[in-house]
């Protein structure tokens, strides 16, 4: 702006803008725009030729430090795997696992340090070190897979030897490998240095070309390309920790877009569904993995969340790409831009159908514990662990009272001998189950039999670590076949020995009176005018004579004779092991008869009357020689109506002459 004086002023002489140099100025600016352009795509270039190469350098560091942790790896599984056993036969899994492992990543890395082709040539010193790791590693790898081969045959002195050789190989492959780390990154620092060095260079050259307008143009262009480089790199190492950490953990990893499609899985979700990445993207986990059998409610909450964009979590059930049920405890979250868009879902998964199943096994085996018949889990030592209720039922012991007792202590009725418990604990130790039946003691002092089954549980060395016992109350059942016993050879009204038992006890005599030598009889006893008291008084009446008949005549006999009912009013007494000699074997035959008649005569109180009664006796003495039951039986009944014939109240003894064994004349 021109101003104005009291004075005069000069003033030169206006002139028009030159057009050529208004149109080399725009040639310049335009040059100058072209080269701030070329040197910003020069800065994004460097930029991500340095993004490159520290990914490049990166992953060497983190592959060589890998190898490190490899090889003390397969020391100790080299050593591990030196032994017997499920623990050895892992511990030789894991090695060539290992082993396959360190070679897929030794040659990435040895493939990432051909490509770096100039990063060997700047260093002796890092040759020198990838001669020294490549040396050491293979002496390593190779003692690990002959000690592998060795170990088909079984542990020997040779896969001793071979471990060893291992375990020596071991630290100079550490060795190697750390100064290969180490070479790595004082390189990586050299070559960082350089290239800022350079970049320096470079931008000292920039300002000085561009001084007019690098505050205009420049200037700013520099700044954004730098923010931008910074957020890049910044960006970039940390989507590779975050793709780092989702490639090694165990929980799978699956990553969504807002149409609800698979973008991305990692290694997990495919070890843990059956799905292969290329199977799973572009489809929509619902699809995917959700089993018809869901639980509908999980299922319209999980839906109601994706329509809302809401986080969640909860455990469903799933299928495998095999059709088995696969349980997964899902979280999740939504996936949103800078300005709040939803732009997907992350979902972290873990496999929980192991926890699920080991959660019904639990519960179904809680249910078992609490059956109708008592359970006893104890230690090694016999204390007990745990009891059920039907425990407390059947003992009387509550779960406080019995926990902590050793059980022989606590239940035993003292009727079995030692040797009884010897044998159990010795079929045990050799078969780990047995069962039988015992005795055992209630709280309240009451012995009682029980079903016992005992069952030792043992670990992986086969060391007893736990007794398992389930018994049951037989008391019933035992009083049932007493009763059943009862009623098969005894007769209910007088309790005496039946046709049944009579017969197989009469058998019995015959065999030991022919190996003895000795003679034995048997009398057969009909009661006199017993149809009439029925007939008058009643069968009341004639049961009460039958019983007290049957206690008189069970009286009048020794311990080691036999006296059963025979049916009726009918009786059977067998009098065994009597003399050898016939006389005297007589003798005493008729004296227990006549004794027997005598008890029958005396009066019985029937009510309120007295009864007076008399037996019909029919003896028959025998000694074996092959005489049957049923004969002996014919020839006493034979001799009972002889008795009879004579007028009732006698003994007679059975006669048949020219019979062994066979007494003919009472006396």
């Amino acid at each position: 702006m021109r101003s104005t004086t009291s004075k005069a002023s000069f003033s030169p002489p206006e002139t028009k803008p030159d057009a050529s140099a208004h149109g080399w100025v725009r040639v310049a600016m335009y040059a100058v725009l072209l080269l701030a352009s070329a040197q910003a795509v020069f800065y994004a270039w460097q930029a991500e030729k340095a993004q490159r190469v520290r990914a490049a350098d990166a992953e060497m560091a983190e592959l060589a430090g890998a190898q490190r942790m490899l090889s003390q790896r397969i020391g100790r599984l080299a050593v591990l795997s030196d032994a017997e056993g499920v623990a050895a036969e892992s511990a030789g899994e894991q090695l060539r696992a290992s082993l396959d492992r360190a070679a897929v990543q030794g040659q990435r890395l040895d493939w990432l340090l051909a490509q770096a082709g100039g990063f060997q040539s700047e260093s002796q010193d890092l040759v020198r070190t990838l001669a020294t790791w490549s040396t050491t590693r293979q002496r390593l790898w190779s003692r690990a897979e002959a000690l592998l081969e060795s170990r088909l045959n079984g542990p020997t002195a040779g896969t001793r030897l071979l471990a060893a050789q291992v375990e020596i190989e071991v630290d100079p492959a550490l060795e190697a490998a750390q100064d290969l780390v180490d070479e790595l990154e004082r390189l990586a620092r050299r070559r960082y240095s350089t290239a800022a060095d350079a970049a320096k260079l470079w931008a000292t050259c920039s300002v000085l070309m561009f001084l007019i307008l690098t505050l205009s143009v420049a200037e700013p262009t520099a700044r954004m390309v730098k923010r931008q480089y910074l957020r890049l790199t910044a960006q970039a190492h940390e989507l590779q920790r975050l793709a780092l950490v989702a490639e090694l953990t165990n929980n799978a990893v699956l990553i969504s877009d807002a149409e609800r499609r698979i973008v991305w899985v990692n290694r997990a979700f495919s070890d843990i569904t059956g799905y292969g990445a290329d199977e799973a993207l572009g489809r929509e986990p619902g699809l995917l993995l959700l089993h018809e059998d869901a639980d509908p409610s999980i299922r319209a909450k999980l839906s109601l969340a994706i329509e809302n964009g809401h986080g969640m979590r909860a455990q469903f059930l799933n299928r495998r790409k095999d059709g088995s049920e696969l349980w997964l405890d899902l979280d999740m979250q939504p996936l949103r831009g800078d300005n709040g868009t939803l732009n997907g879902f992350v979902g972290v998964a873990s496999d929980v159908t192991a926890r699920r199943q080991a959660q019904a096994e639990l519960r179904v085996a809680a249910i078992a514990f609490e059956s109708l018949e008592a359970m006893v889990i104890t230690d090694a030592k016999q204390v007990i662990l745990k009891v059920n209720q039907a425990f407390t039922q059947i003992t009387g012991y509550t779960a406080s009272e019995a926990v902590g007792q050793v059980t022989g202590r606590l239940l035993s009725s003292g009727r079995h001998p030692p040797a009884f418990y010897a044998a159990m604990w010795q079929v045990l130790s050799e078969s780990q189950h047995w069962q039988g039946e015992v005795w055992n003691r209630r709280r309240n002092g009451e012995i009682y039999p029980e079903w016992l089954s005992i069952t030792a549980v043992a670990d992986e060395a086969g060391r007893i670590q736990n007794y398992v016992a389930v018994f049951s109350d037989i008391t019933l059942k035992k009083q049932a076949e007493k009763a059943i016993h009862s009623l098969a050879f005894y007769d209910p009204l007088t309790d005496l020995p039946n046709r049944r038992l009579l017969r197989d006890r009469l058998g019995q005599v015959l065999i030991a009176s022919e190996r003895h030598h000795t003679l034995a009889a048997v009398l057969f006893i009909d009661l006199d005018r017993f149809k009439a008291l029925n007939d008058s008084r009643g069968h009341d009446v004639g049961d009460q004579l039958l019983i007290e008949v049957a206690r008189r005549l069970r009286a009048s006999v020794r311990a080691k004779d036999t006296v059963a009912r025979q049916g009726g009013d009918e009786f059977v007494v067998i009098l065994a092991d009597l003399s050898s000699c016939l006389d005297q074997a007589m003798s005493q035959a008729a004296a227990i008869a006549e004794k027997i008649r005598s008890a029958v005569n005396e009066p019985v109180q029937l009510g309120n009357f007295a009864y007076v009664g008399s037996p019909s006796i029919g003896v028959c003495l025998f000694s074996g020689g092959g005489t049957s039951v049923d004969e002996l039986l014919k020839r006493a009944d034979i001799a009972m109506y002889q008795a009879k014939n004579s007028g009732r109240n006698a003994v007679r003894f059975f006669e048949q002459p020219s019979t062994v064994g066979v007494a003919v004349h009472p006396g």
